[in-house]
């Protein structure tokens, strides 16, 4: 009797331990990996730029006496206005000048066409009514005078701006100055961007 509970026993730990192998030796289920692959695209516009210095600023011309005509400005004996456009500008440029009404702050005045310029440089278009021996006078509206071309990359190009002015006959004694005004935009822009 011994014996066969001792035979029953083993019988247990022998079934317990087959269930432990058979459950411990079992492959587990093998899946194949998925995965999701989605693509989109990335847009920027880059904008056109523009970088201009002026050099020989501001334009001084001398103390004249009433109906003096064509007086170089001072400062450009041998050192013009010079526009330059700059070396970081990335599109096709266009320049244009004008200027306001000279007035003395009060009542006296004289017209911005007494102001004349010549224009030298090496730009890919000068306006040749300005450029050469022909001067062209200011105006109240912006008028083109030079187009260049871009991206210039490593260099800049400038235009020299010689000035000269005239004095009305009767003129009242006084202190005048006007403000002139560079303007230089892309090719492409609005036409009114410089008027």
């Amino acid at each position: 009797m011994k014996s066969g509970r001792i035979a029953i026993g083993l019988l247990i730990i022998l079934a317990f331990a087959i269930m432990f192998m058979i459950k411990t030796t079992t492959l587990p289920n093998v899946y194949a990996a998925t995965y999701a692959n989605q693509s989109t695209t990335a847009s920027v516009t880059v904008n056109g730029f523009v970088s201009v210095t002026l050099q020989n600023t501001p334009i001084n011309f001398p103390a004249l006496d009433p109906g003096t005509n064509n007086t170089p400005a001072t400062a450009n004996q041998g050192n013009p206005l010079i526009v330059r456009v700059d070396n970081a500008t990335t599109v096709a440029v266009m320049g244009y000048l004008n200027g306001s009404v000279f007035t003395d702050g009060g009542s006296n005045s004289f017209t911005v066409g007494n102001m004349t310029l010549n224009i030298t440089g090496n730009a890919t278009i000068l306006n040749t009514s300005c450029s050469g021996s022909n001067r062209c006078s200011y105006t109240l509206n912006a008028s083109w005078v030079f187009n260049e071309t871009a991206p210039l990359g490593t260099g800049h190009k400038g235009e020299s701006f010689w000035h000269y002015i005239s004095i009305p006959q009767v003129q009242a004694p006084a202190g005048y100055s006007s403000n002139v005004r560079v303007c230089v935009m892309q090719v492409s822009a609005t036409p009114t961007a410089c008027s």
